[in-house]
């Protein structure tokens, strides 16, 4: 029997090791501890940075892609676009949360309750720099509002860019309601709403081992 050095197996074959398939002969180098014997702490910082620079990048395409759906249901009924604007931001409160971007949603509810009025009031733009100004001037910023905040903002405001694109590419209606504009208003005001209930549903969707 050898022992290999690689997954800490022994192995009946002096050469080549029946376990993982690596050389014996080769030197160990960078290989991973047996199973069983915990990363250095080093080594788990980096294993949890790689995992969590995945998980984003794995979000921002997801994001991507659900814009690319949003403006093509856009272009086939324009006059869906308040609900395509709410359900987008849903799905995208569940990525930040079944991705791992944000932590689970506890008893945090009533830290939106002001966000939401002043969207409300203001206008998500309005609201949105005026949050930010707010946290850098008294750094008593929680990441959780601005990643929330952040892709809410984004998220409502390239919508849109590609509903005028549409519209300026003839693929709109010529005039719309004044019940367009107040459903829009809507929109506005409960994006941040639906994208704070998808984080909060987005438990149903992560590892129960996460």
């Amino acid at each position: 029997m050898a022992y290999c050095k690689w997954c800490g197996m022994d192995s009946r074959d002096a050469g080549k090791c029946e376990w993982c398939g690596k050389s014996l002969d080769a030197p160990p180098g960078n290989a991973p501890p047996p199973a069983g014997v915990p990363l250095p702490a080093r080594d788990y910082v980096a294993a949890f940075e790689d995992e969590n620079r995945g998980l984003r990048v794995a979000f921002y395409i997801s994001i991507v892609g659900l814009l690319v759906v949003a403006s093509a249901l856009i272009g086939w009924r324009f006059l869906l676009l308040p609900y395509v604007i709410l359900g987008a931001l849903f799905i995208a409160g569940i990525l930040l949360g079944a991705l791992r971007i944000l932590p689970p949603i506890e008893d945090e509810w009533h830290e939106f309750v002001i966000p939401a009025i002043l969207i409300l009031v203001l206008g998500p733009e309005i609201a949105f720099v005026g949050y930010l100004v707010y946290g850098l001037l008294t750094k008593a910023m929680d990441l959780t509002v601005v990643w929330l905040l952040s892709v809410y903002f984004a998220m409502f405001l390239l919508i849109q860019i590609a509903a005028v694109l549409l519209l300026a590419l003839g693929l709109g209606p010529e005039t719309v309601s004044f019940a367009f504009f107040l459903q829009m208003r809507g929109a506005a005001t409960l994006g941040l709403v639906s994208t704070v209930f998808g984080w909060g549903a987005s438990s149903f969707f992560r590892p129960m081992d996460k």
